[in-house]
């Protein structure tokens, strides 16, 4: 092994090829899940000296050589917390007590090199009891890590120094505190052992680094090794002699030791890693990691200190594992628990307070590092596992607003299957903390019993801030979806509770003296059912019993003004009311060709109604007097006695249902175990129905309605339903949904009772993902049509279309937020409301000349630029022929009406772009374009960029006409 003897350096030249051949080797893991771990490793002694194969680390400081990587011992700590308080040994047949004679004469002649210590002891104890290598002297070294004791006891309790002790030495080594160590066998320079630890920094040791060199000057003089031991010569001790190939090796593990060991060879291309840890975390035979009700103290969180601090939990968690958390104070009475499990869905829990239950919140399958924070904040608590906040939401005690008592945490009590890499510990930590924002989110459905609750901070003690419950608008707009409920808050004493119902607009104020004070913290609580209950910090505050709105009309919620919101609102639907009723809201609108299939079994003696609504989850059974919002466009009253089904109708306006075509069931019977099957066509001209399979007939005619005394223009379209409700004794049957709604295909083809073909003509639609928030400003849509051949004798125009509420013009149902017609001269942008099929002042003329031709391909770039204005790049350009920036900005325009003999004036208010619903297309004078329409980003809308719904089945259609 010497590289400084005349016989390694023939060694040396003899190996040169076969060495510079060999691939690169890697480090030998020396632990692993098992606890006790045997290795036999190759040894090529002449590797130490090549040169040429020495991997640089410039930080490495010994004798200026720069080779990091030797024949040696490598041990790591994790990266995050980790111990190795009850040892890891390493035991090896010594070669210096194993040396035979006429070798190394006059160096090792006399003593023994084996001092009565912890490493000589347990390597003679595992040589015992393995009967391993009989005849050999084994030697070991003992690896361990010990408390740092410290000033603050609970603060440095998880500091610790590495030590080692060697058979060879009576000396204990404190290397400090440290994560990594190597131990180097000597070099291509220097034959002796030395040390670095952690980025290649070298370990000194004045009265040994000495020892080397005052035993080579006095060698000659007939000294012998036993007189200098040191860590310099362990090397010696460990490498057999060059004529043998092997290095056997027995490693010994703590069971709470999570250090890991390696062999390292001059070869190596890489160094040990500790990406990831080589134990069982699940333990072992002889290892159990579980913990019941452990308990640590820790340091106490000051009163008066203002900033946020959590409690680290660090632990090594396998498959199958759960845990329990407990925080309790001095008289070990609880103030806070969590349990969660990999199979376990997180409980959290408060004293006198129902548990909190997050469904979706679970430990990771697997075996992985557990970095588990509990944030103790002012107010609350938050566990982030991993860097991930639990259920992105914090957890309040009951009264949270006078303090989430974290000053009184003076233990963390853990249960579960887990190994602990170091004691909890409070740090103090950052935590984003409220900001004042405005906050608007879209809910699919609120139910009768819900509860929102707000938690808010008072910027000053003279704030304002509103609180709204919205249908179907983010905020206000007079045109636009309507009001449910609104508070308003005027500090310090002034709470104004606003009812909108049924387009009256009703205000009860009612004063709170509140101890208002900066940064001051409120619960909000309301809950609504058949009254509207408001409650302020635990106390009941205001209930509104009269004009009612139901809880399905409310689809926004929205915070304004000078507050803080401290968390997202919470809803709360588990004490909703359960009924009979089955409703379906649609992810979007009905089309033409759509079929709602009805199935179950039904209770013959019973009455069963089904019905197609417009901006509403129940029928509305009332009088116009008791109307909310909302209409039934299609309501089937079954009288299974008869056989006979009736048809009607009725819109919010009307006073009552008015009588549709009346059906009779003259050529089926129900029998009680067969099950009910309807399906409902949206064909071109009404709805059609099939029960029980039979041949489709017409059940009625689409509404046209009465609007203020006048008859419409247009009847209700399918794709003014946005829910269904069936509404009677309907068994769901074993693996089919009640309700279900089955889209256009164009090759399906329906035929009535009379064997007629039914026609159905499919509407293609681009929809905005509203779950996802709506079109905002700096979004694009961008709108690809390909034309063809044009109509010879007509003028060819295309348009592209921004709806709210519709995928096509209608007199009543929907508003066109945007409208781009170009002809072959022209480019117009303009907005519609129902009933006013004016062009507005705002509709804006641009000259664009010879952008209509046969086989070319148009892209319309459409741009939010604020909350009203949008801007076009219509092929590349953005501007008309006249140099005119291609920009529509909405104005006020007033148009006037004659409404019941009074002459008035509406305000057409500019429509936001956040009302868009769906895109569309249009075209005349050719022959159907291939249109693809693409979202910017690719979220906003439903579908993937490019496709439309119904488009191919469109196509298909005209392509067979």
């Amino acid at each position: 092994m010497l590289c400084f003897s005349a016989l390694s350096l023939f060694f040396v030249s003899l190996h040169f090829h076969s060495i510079f051949n060999q691939f690169a080797s890697k480090p030998v893991l020396l632990t692993g899940k098992s606890h006790e771990v045997k290795k036999r490793i190759e040894f090529n002694a002449p590797d130490q000296c090549m040169p040429y194969i020495q991997q640089g680390n410039p930080s490495a400081q010994h004798n200026d050589i720069d080779d990091a990587i030797t024949f040696g011992f490598s041990f790591r700590l994790p990266k995050f917390g980790g111990n190795c308080d009850d040892g890891l040994i390493i035991c090896y047949p010594g070669t210096l007590d194993n040396i035979t004679a006429g070798n190394w004469p006059n160096l090792v002649a006399f003593g023994r090199f084996r001092e009565t210590n912890e490493a000589t002891h347990l390597c003679a104890e595992k040589w015992q009891t393995d009967g391993k290598g009989k005849g050999l002297a084994w030697h070991g070294i003992y690896i361990r890590t010990k408390r740092i004791d410290g000033e603050n006891e609970l603060k440095n309790r998880n500091k610790r120094t590495v030590t080692m002790k060697m058979s060879i030495s009576p000396k204990e080594y404190d290397f400090g505190h440290i994560k990594q160590l190597s131990l180097h066998f000597g070099s291509r320079a220097d034959p002796f052992t030395f040390v670095t630890f952690d980025d290649g920094i070298l370990f000194t040791n004045k009265s040994e680094d000495i020892l080397p060199s005052i035993f080579l000057r006095t060698v000659p003089m007939g000294a012998v090794l036993r007189d200098f031991v040191g860590l310099w010569m362990l090397g010696l001790d460990i490498l057999p002699f060059s004529h043998l190939h092997d290095v056997e090796l027995f490693t010994y593990r703590g069971c709470n030791c999570t250090m890991d060991a390696w062999f390292t060879n001059p070869t190596d291309s890489e160094e040990p890693s500790m990406d990831d840890f080589h134990i069982s975390a699940g333990g072992t035979k002889k290892c159990n990691y579980s913990i019941e009700q452990q308990s640590f103290s820790i340091e106490p969180v000051d009163k008066y200190n203002s900033k946020d601090f959590a409690i680290l939990i660090l632990a090594l968690i396998d498959d199958f594992s759960e845990i329990d958390v407990k925080l309790t104070d001095a008289n070990h009475s609880s103030l806070m628990e969590f349990h969660m499990g990999t199979n376990q869905s997180l409980n959290v829990s408060f004293p006198n307070m129902s548990s909190y239950d997050q469904n979706f919140a679970t430990l990771p399958n697997g075996s992985f590092t557990m970095i588990l924070w509990v944030a103790l904040r002012k107010n609350s608590y938050e566990i982030m596992l991993n860097d991930t906040a639990l259920d992105n939401r914090q957890f309040w005690p009951n009264d949270w607003w006078n303090g989430s008592r974290r000053e009184d945490v003076r233990h963390v009590v853990l249960s579960g299957k887990m190994l602990l890499l170091e004691e909890p510990i409070t740090n103090q930590i950052e935590i984003k903390g409220p900001v004042k924002l405005t906050y608007t989110k879209f809910y699919r459905k609120i139910c009768n019993g819900t509860m929102f609750t707000f938690r808010v901070q008072l910027q000053n003690k003279t704030d304002q801030f509103k609180i709204s419950l919205l249908h179907d608008r983010p905020e206000h707009h007079d045109r636009i979806g309507s009001t449910v409920f609104e508070i308003e808050v005027v500090l310090p004493s002034n709470f104004t509770f606003v009812v909108h119902y049924y387009g009256i607009r009703t205000s009860n104020n009612r004063s709170l003296t509140l101890n208002v004070a900066k940064d001051r913290e409120y619960e909000l609580k309301l809950i609504i059912s058949d009254t509207y209950k408001f409650s302020v910090n635990g106390i009941l505050f205001y209930e509104q019993k009269t004009n009612i709105t139901p809880a399905w009309a409310i689809n926004f919620v929205r915070v304004e003004g000078n507050v803080n919101l401290l968390e997202e609102p919470s809803v709360d639907i588990s004490k909703c009311n359960k009924s009979e009723t089955r409703t379906m809201e649609l992810s979007s609108v009905l089309n033409y060709g759509d079929v709602v299939r009805i199935q179950g079994n039904v209770n013959r003696t019973k009455p069963l109604h089904i019905y197609l609504l417009h901006e509403a989850a129940e029928a509305d059974t009332k009088t116009a007097t008791d109307a909310t919002v909302g209409d039934v466009l299609l309501h089937l009253d079954f009288d299974f006695k008869t056989k006979k089904i009736k048809c009607t109708h009725k819109i919010y306006s009307e006073k009552k249902y008015v009588d549709g075509k009346n059906t009779f069931l003259t050529d089926i019977e129900l029998y009680p175990t067969q099950p009910f099957i309807l399906q409902i066509l949206m064909a071109d001209d009404g709805f059609y129905g099939s029960i029980s399979r039979a041949d489709y007939s017409k059940f009625c005619d689409y509404y046209v309605a009465q609007i203020n005394h006048e008859k419409a223009i247009m009847p209700f379209p399918p794709f003014a339903i946005d829910h269904i409700q069936v509404d009677g004794d309907l068994k769901p049957e074993k693996g089919f949904k009640p309700i279900k709604v089955t889209p256009s295909n164009y090759s399906t083809h329906f035929l009535d009772d009379k064997n007629e073909p039914i026609s159905f003509t499919p509407l293609p639609y681009k929809q905005i993902n509203r779950t996802d928030g709506l079109l905002k400003v700096n979004e694009s849509i961008i709108v690809v049509m390909a034309l063809k051949g044009f109509n010879p004798g007509e003028k060819p125009e295309v348009g592209v279309f921004f709806y709210n509420e519709a995928i096509d013009y209608h007199d009543l149902i929907g508003k066109t937020v945007l409208k781009i017609l170009l002809t072959d001269k022209q480019l117009i942008f303009s907005r519609h409301y129902p009933r006013n099929w004016s062009v507005p002042e705002d509709s804006k003329p641009f000259r664009v000349e010879g952008m209509l031709k046969p086989n070319t391909v148009l892209n319309f770039t459409i741009t939010v630029k604020a909350l009203s204005t949008f801007a076009l790049v219509l092929n590349g350009k953005d501007k008309d022929d006249e140099n005119k920036t291609l920009l529509f900005k909405q104005k006020i325009s007033y148009v006037p009406k004659n409404e019941d003999k009074k002459d008035m004036k509406t305000d057409s208010l500019p429509l936001p772009a956040w009302a868009t619903h769906y895109i569309t297309t249009n075209y005349t004078g050719m022959a159907t374009p291939k249109t693809q329409v693409f979202c910017v980003p690719e979220n906003r809308c439903t579908m993937k960029n490019g496709e439309m719904a119904y488009e191919y089945v469109f196509n298909k259609a005209n392509s067979t006409n």
